[in-house]
């Protein structure tokens, strides 16, 4: 049992070394010679439709006036930093960009 283990595992370490030798030869290119990414829209931002039709929402009431009061608050802190981080990454994109012209 153990020689039939032995033979397969030599077999298997055969088969990578050989791998490695014929497949993983291919030169990387250098980033200049690739050809540049077109920015593309892959999502039409559309609202979501209101299906409510002016029916009050049947959730509302629903969590205490504290928890309601302390989720607003960590939404909006959310909004804020996701804007500001948003701001940033696009401030820095145009940087790398005029860096890299």
């Amino acid at each position: 049992a153990i020689s039939a283990l032995r033979s397969k595992l030599q077999h298997s370490a055969s088969e990578a070394e050989k791998d490695n030798v014929n497949i993983y030869q291919e030169q990387v290119p250098s980033s200049t010679a690739l050809p540049k990414i077109e920015l593309k829209l892959l999502v039409k931002p559309t609202p979501p439709e209101d299906d409510t039709q002016g029916q009050p929402d049947p959730l509302r009431g629903l969590l205490p006036p504290a928890l309601t009061t302390a989720l607003q608050k960590h939404f909006d802190d959310i909004e804020s930093k996701l804007y500001a981080l948003t701001t940033r990454s696009s401030e820095d994109a145009l940087r790398c960009q005029e860096a890299l012209s």
